[in-house]
């Protein structure tokens, strides 16, 4: 479906003719096409006297379009500051009538109507073979600017009429189309849920669908991910688990509350691209390629990508996106001579820039970033293309993981809210044995636990243990109970590595940081599983909120809300 080229052209790009997207040109450097394109046939003079003649032309156009903008915000100035004077395009001859709201709304339409027209003006000023090219694009941008900030005076006058309006409603102006830069899906709301099911080969992955989540996400949008293997791809040696896990999303997020879902399946095939499926039951062809893929989430989300906005930028964004597509010189079936001196440009352009699309890494960068790792070998990639490739490995590495020691008190607080699970924190001095703890913190109603982070000597499982301060724990016991051949106490080094704590701070709150891998397996004290106590009350649990410089309590009921929420179904022991 959408097979992507350009919408500004440039004489460097690569051209591929399947494009969907038509857009009215504001710069157009094929000038020798214009002819075809307006199916005229007309054959353009290139004698001087012709060319001066035209410029001639378009240059009073010109002025004549600016002499109308410049009374338009004349008579929009005037509507704002309440004056009739000035307003020679509205009223007549003698003294001008009162400024009412319906006065005011109307004189408001008319303005939208004459910017609408100078639009329909601006882009008839199609640009011919002559030397004065670059200037009229220069004009056309800075009275496209000018109309854009027009619009948004109008939409503030349609603001304070709709707030002022007592005795009926004046419906808000839209914003004109050409004023407007993107789609907006951020919103309340069913009908903006987006759910996005990428195919991909796990011979040529896509590699920028990490970085996309994250900066979904740094935009505030909940996305959840998940990725499938096909049944067709059971066991094949290309999925390792790292494949396996390519984009997962946090497990607290659900489904039914993301704002986005991203799929990704894992398909049979020979270095295909990946494929984007948005609406399986209106869409017959699918968006194919991950530049392509880029494009729909830019037009889409406003703040991913700075694209189309400004003709020239979005016209070195296309060229660099455009490399990647499969027969391109960076794709997967591009020509070798080609991408040896694509290479050598794209060296030369990053010794002096740190990313391609601005200051860091973004969408563009790792686009490009994921066809030079499916296509090139280290030894065709040069010194300056490997450091920026570095940049963007440790950008991946952080969007796809967050580090245990990430997790501390803060963001456990703030999980437990999101969770709706209430909670009561005791501060006391850091405390490194059960006795110490207990003098700060036996006042508190419930259990206290104790707990303990071992591991199977043979096969180097790991468990957490919590059971109650005072219970007797017996690790050869237990060890048989849960089925492990040996327990022993695991170092400092895997504790923070697994659980993102320090000795002395062990938890069952620490499980937070395993939400993810779930290389942990809980063991619970069976007195600590029980909802309620022999009065009928809730039972509460008190444990560290990963320092032990503090005292945590919630209910059984809430913890094992919070199990749940990280993956973990607890092993329940008798003790």
């Amino acid at each position: 479906m959408y097979k992507l080229q350009p919408l500004f052209k440039s004489v460097v790009e690569t051209p591929h003719p399947n494009c969907v997207y038509k857009m009215k040109k504001i710069s157009d450097h094929f000038n020798h096409n214009i002819a075809a394109n307006d199916g005229s046939g007309e054959n353009i003079q290139n004698d001087a006297t012709s060319n001066n003649c035209e410029v001639e032309e378009l240059e009073k156009r010109w002025t004549e379009i600016t002499s109308r903008l410049q009374r338009l915000q004349s008579e929009l100035a005037a509507i704002k500051t309440g004056s009739a004077s000035g307003l020679s395009s509205f009223v007549d001859a003698g003294p001008p009538p009162p400024l009412t709201i319906k006065t005011l709304a109307v004189q408001q339409d008319l303005l939208v109507l004459r910017i609408s027209s100078l639009m329909t003006s601006l882009f008839e000023l199609k640009s011919r073979v002559f030397s004065s090219t670059t200037v009229l694009q220069l004009q056309q941008r800075s009275l496209l600017e000018r109309i854009r900030e027009l619009n948004v005076e109008i939409q503030s006058i349609s603001h304070a009429l709709n707030n002022n309006n007592n005795n009926g409603k004046v419906p808000i102006t839209p914003q004109l189309p050409c004023c407007t830069e993107k789609t907006d899906i951020v919103g309340s709301g069913v009908q903006n849920f987006q759910d996005l099911v990428i195919q991909a080969s796990p011979s040529n992955p896509p590699h920028s669908l990490p970085l996309l989540k994250q900066q979904l996400e740094m935009l505030g949008m909940t996305v959840y991910a998940r990725t499938h293997v096909h049944s067709t791809m059971a066991g094949n040696k290309l999925l390792d688990d790292t494949l396996k896990n390519f984009i997962c999303s946090d497990s607290r997020v659900e489904r039914s509350r993301a704002r986005v879902a991203i799929t990704l399946i894992w398909i049979k095939g020979d270095g295909e691209e990946p494929s984007l499926m948005v609406s399986p039951s209106s869409q017959a062809v699918p968006i194919k390629g991950e530049a392509n893929i880029a494009r729909y989430l830019a037009r889409m989300v406003p703040g991913l990508l700075d694209y189309e906005s400004q003709p020239l930028k979005a016209a070195q964004i296309d060229h660099y996106l455009d490399l990647t597509e499969c027969s391109a010189p960076l794709g997967v079936r591009g020509l070798k001579r080609e991408r040896a001196a694509t290479l050598k440009l794209l060296d030369t352009t990053l010794s002096t820039k740190k990313s391609l699309e601005g200051s860091q890494v973004g969408v563009v960068d790792f686009v490009v970033y994921s066809a030079l790792v499916n296509s090139c070998t280290e030894k065709e990639i040069g010194t300056n293309i490997h450091a920026w490739m570095d940049r963007c490995r440790s950008t991946v590495k952080k969007a796809n993981a967050t580090s245990p020691s990430d997790m501390k008190r803060s963001n456990l607080e703030k999980y437990l809210l999101e969770l709706g699970i209430a909670f009561r924190t005791v501060e006391h001095p850091a405390v490194f044995t059960v006795a110490a703890m207990m003098e700060h913190i036996s006042h508190l109603v419930g259990f206290h636990a104790k707990n303990l982070f071992v591991k199977d000597k043979k096969t180097n499982k790991l468990y957490l243990i919590t059971a109650r301060h005072d219970a007797t724990v017996q690790l050869g016991q237990i060890s048989k109970v849960i089925g492990s051949k040996e327990l022993r106490f695991a170092d400092a080094e895997t504790l923070e590595a697994n659980l993102g704590v320090q000795q002395g701070s062990v938890t069952p709150f620490a499980l937070l940081n395993d939400a993810q891998e779930h290389r942990v397996t809980f063991v619970l004290d069976g007195q600590l599983w029980n909802e309620k106590n022999s009065d009928g009350q809730d039972t509460y649990l008190n444990f560290h909120p990963m320092t032990n410089e503090a005292t945590t309590s919630i209910t059984v009921a809430e913890f094992k809300l919070f199990l749940k929420a990280t993956g973990h179904e607890p092993l329940i022991i008798q003790l």
